[in-house]
């Protein structure tokens, strides 16, 4: 870019995109110390990354239970949904994090969202990857409807529960 003098003009990065970016990866990656100096110098703590994902998505997603209760002290939103209609409690249910589970559900997070895509909730998706125990906490802790059924494949988290209890008992 040229100014109005004619010489060269640098863009200078938008600092606070750069924090919020810091921000996530740090979440992704489980560095609380980054994550802190991140919310120290302004990030925003419900910044969505292009994807959608916050940091609590990300943390959630990758096990970071000591990150995502400190997001949560922090103020973050627990509900906020991703490109794909995702939430935290939809990442730690898919990837079996139960105590991250239990900290959403004991913070008040809605249970029963639904992504877009398939339609499913993070009820559907415990029972899909085989996370027994976290599907019992869905249910049980979170008062989860195992009749919510998802709209791609019309199959309710009964049924996938009880798939799982089938491969357990193998």
């Amino acid at each position: 870019m040229i100014n109005n003098a004619g010489s060269v003009k640098t863009p200078v990065p938008d600092i606070m995109e750069d924090w919020n970016n810091k921000l996530t990866t740090a979440a992704e990656k489980g560095d609380i110390e980054a994550l802190k100096l991140s919310l120290q110098n302004g990030a925003e703590i419900d910044y969505q990354n292009v994807g959608g994902w916050t940091a609590l998505m990300l943390a959630a997603r990758e096990g970071y239970l000591e990150i995502c209760r400190l997001l949560i002290d922090t103020g973050c939103k627990i509900d906020i949904t991703g490109g794909g209609g995702e939430t935290a409690l939809m990442l730690a249910a898919m990837t079996g994090h139960l105590e991250i589970c239990k900290l959403l559900i004991d913070t008040g997070c809605k249970i029963d969202i639904t992504e877009k895509m398939d339609g499913y909730t993070a009820l559907h998706l415990a029972a899909q990857y085989g996370h027994l125990q976290t599907t019992r906490c869905l249910v049980e802790q979170g008062g989860a409807s195992p009749l919510v059924k998802s709209h791609k494949e019309q199959l309710n988290a009964t049924k996938w529960a009880k798939h799982v209890a089938d491969i357990i008992k193998r």
